[in-house]
């Protein structure tokens, strides 16, 4: 079995997408109360519209950093 299929059987089962899910873990992750000074400035340097970057907002950041766009 594809991986692909594994998410989308997932998905149904438990009405969530994988996009979903890695929101609501970024979410948590922004809206953590523990993050310190360091943890903020890494996080501010996600340029996003919202308190909040998106799923998208944060993987074209992060293929950024890998692609050398962002140092």
């Amino acid at each position: 079995m594809r991986l692909k299929d594994v998410y989308r059987q997932n998905a149904k089962k438990n009405g969530v997408t994988v996009k979903d899910e890695m929101q609501r873990s970024i979410d948590e992750a922004w809206n953590d109360p523990q993050n310190n000074g360091i943890i903020r400035a890494y996080q501010n340097r996600v340029p996003c519209r919202g308190a909040t970057p998106t799923s998208d907002e944060l993987l074209c950041y992060l293929a950024g950093i890998v692609g050398g766009k962002y140092a």
